[in-house]
């Protein structure tokens, strides 16, 4: 897909808040090996790297557009490499930590990647992810029923995409069943406050929108949003919109 990393980081504060979370159950330790899984503009993974002194971090990204951004943090002990993870999961790679920040959500089949993933694991390692789980909120239901008008649904073949993240007791159980120990599994709902459906709009247009957009002519962009925002503002007519997001803290050690 072709991302937009102006677009994305419009927010990326608020993007940002889960990782405060996720970092508060990763062990602080020198010399770490440290995968990335979806590092996007890099900003996220700087931060890791400076938690986690002398490491060696790598971080991966599909995105060419983020991976020109991301480079500027590059230093010896940072590197940033254009690969998609599912070419990551194809190797043979070990890792004392393997992490990613909201992009697992755009890999299928968790049942089967979550062990994939737990196999890069050193022993004594971490694994340490964030899972966006917000896709039964209005703000991406809308987006499918879009889809699914008559003058859309004939552009885009009847397509719709379908995002395979699982429950939260299932990744539990799934690190439990694979060895796993001090397993965290949480899901918490994160606020934002926005000043209007525009900005709702703009946030959805950075993530989960592309996939649509790219199947789509040009010519009909617009009408879709239009489209979208008239369905969003069934819900926010008055600001600020309270925005509620949630994403699931997954941590365990091998």
């Amino acid at each position: 897909m072709q991302w937009n990393p102006n677009k994305y980081l419009l927010f990326k504060d608020k993007r940002a808040e889960p990782f405060n979370d996720l970092l508060q159950h990763i062990r602080a330790k020198n010399n770490l090996k440290v995968i990335d899984l979806g590092c996007g503009t890099g900003e996220i993974t700087k931060r890791l790297s400076l938690y986690l002194p002398a490491s060696d971090v790598l971080g991966i990204d599909s995105s060419r557009e983020m991976m020109d951004i991301a480079q500027k943090y590059s230093n010896e002990k940072l590197i940033f490499k254009c690969m998609s993870i599912e070419e990551f999961i194809k190797s043979k790679s070990k890792w004392d930590l393997v992490f990613s920040h909201a992009a697992l959500s755009w890999v299928d089949n968790h049942n089967e990647l979550i062990p994939r993933l737990l196999s890069f694991v050193n022993k004594k390692g971490q694994i340490a992810l964030q899972i966006p789980s917000n896709h039964s909120h209005f703000t991406f239901t809308y987006i499918k029923e879009t889809a699914e008008e008559p003058a859309f649904s004939e552009a885009l073949n009847g397509w719709t995409r379908c995002v395979h993240t699982l429950q939260i007791d299932e990744y539990a159980r799934i690190l439990c069943e694979n060895g796993c120990s001090n397993i965290i599994a949480y899901e918490k709902v994160y606020i934002h406050l926005m000043n209007n459906v525009d900005q709702i709009v703009e946030w959805m247009s950075a993530t989960s929108l592309i996939p649509y957009f790219e199947r789509l002519p040009a010519k009909l962009h617009i009408p879709f949003l239009e489209s979208y925002k008239n369905k969003l503002l069934r819900n926010w007519k008055e600001a600020p919109i309270i925005f509620p997001f949630k994403r699931m803290i997954i941590v365990a050690d091998k």
